[in-house]
């Protein structure tokens, strides 16, 4: 069945925003009784996300590659840009010499403030 690239990226985004949120939430939970049951949740929710990810990366790239040539480059560089903030976020954390449970809570959220963004713009790119 044929899903338009909108529907592709939309969905998977706005479950990735989901589970950031749950992840971002979950930092702070005490889990020293129940660590096996945190751990199953922990890599269900991983692969959840990495999935989530293929479907918006795989959208981009196929909407990318309908458009001129130009746009594919500017794909790949969103790309790079994400792996570079990534990089300066854990500068950051390291530089604020912070719990890991701080830096855990950092990352989390600006990754779900980021897919906010990304979904906020990706709604008004849809309406022009």
């Amino acid at each position: 069945m044929w899903l338009q690239p909108s529907k592709r990226i939309q969905w998977p985004l706005m479950a990735m925003i989901i589970l950031f949120l749950f992840t971002t939430l979950i930092v702070f939970v005490d889990t020293d009784n129940s660590q096996t049951t945190f751990f199953a949740v922990t890599i269900t929710t991983v692969v959840a996300i990495n999935a989530m990810c293929g479907f918006v990366q795989g959208g981009g790239t196929g909407i990318a590659g309908s458009l001129p040539k130009k746009y594919m480059g500017y794909n790949v560089n969103g790309m790079a840009l994400g792996g570079m903030l990534a990089s300066v976020a854990q500068i950051l954390s390291l530089l604020g010499n912070t719990k890991p449970e701080n830096s855990a809570f950092f990352y989390f959220t600006t990754a779900t403030v980021f897919l906010c963004i990304t979904f906020v713009f990706f709604r008004l790119t849809l309406r022009s």
